[in-house]
């Protein structure tokens, strides 16, 4: 079997691979470093990523702009008529 998740938050970037996709990175407070990063990760198929995340991550103004390294297929739905 293999495990599910949503995120994963590691305290050095991670090499390349096809099984995830960086999200981004936050300033983190480590015992053995004050001024450390955190890198926070999702599976390739970003749409089993928490929203919260990817808003936090990826939002700017209520949009969420998508890794461009991997093609994602995401169902988008505007609640908003367009003019």
């Amino acid at each position: 079997a293999t495990p599910t998740f949503q995120l994963l938050v590691a305290s050095r970037e991670l090499p390349p691979t096809p099984l995830l996709c960086k999200l981004g990175e936050f300033p983190c407070a480590y015992s053995w470093n004050l001024g450390g990063i955190a890198h926070v990760y999702c599976p390739a198929d970003v749409s089993r990523a928490p929203p919260a995340a990817l808003a936090a991550l990826l939002g700017d103004g209520g949009a969420v702009w998508l890794p461009s390294t991997r093609p994602a297929h995401v169902s988008v739905m505007a609640q908003e008529p367009f003019k």
